[in-house]
């Protein structure tokens, strides 16, 4: 049973065929290049909401540490520092011989 193919179809049967790329890949850059920004920031809004939650729990717990006066571990350092060397500062001051930086300074200041 032969059957008549319409002239459409027979037209799209006469074109070459294309070889190489395909467009489509090109063709859906240039649509995501158009969208808005905002499009594209709703497509990444349930991770901002969760970076902005744990953001400002990290700002909270930060506060609450703060408002009870609680001192972190880089801040006591720093304050144990500061005691050593006000601690070697008064024992310099009372004995400048007592150590051997601080004797070569004061010979040399003589």
């Amino acid at each position: 049973m032969n059957q008549q193919e319409s002239p459409l179809e027979t037209a799209l049967r006469g074109l070459p065929r294309e070889e190489g790329s395909d467009d489509w890949m090109d063709l859906k850059a240039r649509i995501k290049r158009r969208r808005p920004f905002s499009v594209r920031l709703r497509k990444h809004a349930a991770s901002l909401r969760w970076a902005t939650v744990c953001l400002g729990i990290l700002v909270a717990v930060g506060f609450w540490q703060a408002s009870q006066g609680r001192q972190s571990a880089i801040a006591s350092q720093t304050l144990e520092l500061r005691t050593w060397v006000v601690a070697h500062d008064q024992a310099i001051d009372a004995d400048p011989f007592a150590d051997p930086w601080a004797r070569s300074i004061a010979e040399a200041g003589r």
